[in-house]
């Protein structure tokens, strides 16, 4: 999805917001789309999965496209490193993921939990 440069849908907050919290920006409304699963199963009248997704303008649709190509390489595992075996300074996937490691070890919530 995402590394194809398409827009995900998501229908449960613990599909990726929750999930890949290291990886994605915290404003999923920038590049993704959100339609909450209750709105389409326990409705009295359901959602259309088509409307919603029909109601974007293509204003919105290109600037979330956008912000999928800024955000790519957090979620790719890929060496960074200029040709002439330089550092670059963006970061990858396992970038954010060691990052994410050690501000969670540091904070006070981990060490309260031992």
């Amino acid at each position: 999805g995402l590394i194809a440069g398409c827009i995900p849908v998501f229908f449960r907050n613990d599909s990726a917001y929750e999930q890949y919290t290291w990886h994605l920006p915290s404003d999923p409304e920038t590049y993704s789309v959100f339609i909450e699963e209750e709105r389409l199963v326990n409705s009295t009248k359901p959602l259309k999965i088509e409307g919603v997704l029909s109601s974007y303008s293509q204003e919105k649709i290109k600037k979330m496209r956008e912000k999928i190509v800024e955000i790519l390489p957090s979620l790719l595992y890929m060496n960074f490193a200029d040709k002439d075996g330089g550092e670059s300074f963006a970061k990858d996937a396992f970038d954010f993921s060691i990052d994410g490691m050690l501000r969670r070890v540091m904070s006070n919530r981990f060490w309260n939990r031992l």
